[in-house]
């Protein structure tokens, strides 16, 4: 993985996908979000239209997908392989203009297409999230959005460069009404971005 090498992160939402997003940028590549609720066909053509060589998922996932020869890092059966991975940082070169990670359309009115956005875009993203919603280092930020949307950005980068803290929740404790009432309660989140008619279902 190199400069704007895309490289597909297809994991259920977890710490792991965080860690994989950072991972791919520093080693300079472009991560492509696959949700893997999504059909095994979507995330197939994702697969094949970004032409990513490179695939971050798990065991169980990988199995579902069928081969296009990308090279396989599984983050479970291969932890002890990455563990013994040097700890320094990797030698890449990255650019404003770089391409940062590419989002696929849903698709609503035909085939996905992947949107191609840079890290200046990215980064001028997080850096207005941060101020905007006024993050700072005692703040707990849900991470809500499908990390398919580009919501997401403003969330993970948002948090973590105000060093505050962002919570990750499974998809069950995410679901509107009493689930996520729960969630914002005993996780003492402060801010969370949710669509109107998610709220509508919170009153």
């Amino acid at each position: 993985v190199r400069a704007e090498v895309p490289v597909a992160l297809c994991v259920e939402r977890s710490l792991d996908t965080v860690v994989g997003i950072l991972g791919i940028l520093k080693a300079g590549g472009a991560y492509v979000p696959m949700d893997p609720s999504y059909p095994v066909e979507r995330l197939t053509y994702m697969l094949r239209d970004c032409a990513a060589p490179v695939l971050v998922t798990t065991e169980a996932i990988a199995d579902t997908l069928p081969s296009g020869g990308e090279q396989l890092v599984l983050l479970d059966s291969d932890s002890a392989l990455l563990a013994r991975q040097p700890v320094t940082a990797p030698d890449a070169r990255v650019f404003a203009d770089g391409l940062a990670y590419i989002i696929y359309t849903s698709g609503s009115t035909g085939r996905p297409k992947g949107t191609l956005l840079q890290h200046r875009g990215l980064c001028n993203t997080a850096l207005t999230a941060a101020r905007e919603h006024g993050f700072h280092a005692a703040s707990r930020v849900l991470q809500y959005a499908a990390f398919g949307f580009d919501a997401s950005i403003a969330e993970i980068f948002g948090t973590l460069m105000a060093g505050a803290t962002l919570v990750l929740a499974p998809r069950e404790r995410l679901m509107p009404g009493a689930p996520l009432r729960a969630l914002l309660r005993d996780e003492s989140i402060t801010a969370v971005t949710l669509t109107p008619s998610v709220l509508a279902q919170m009153t």
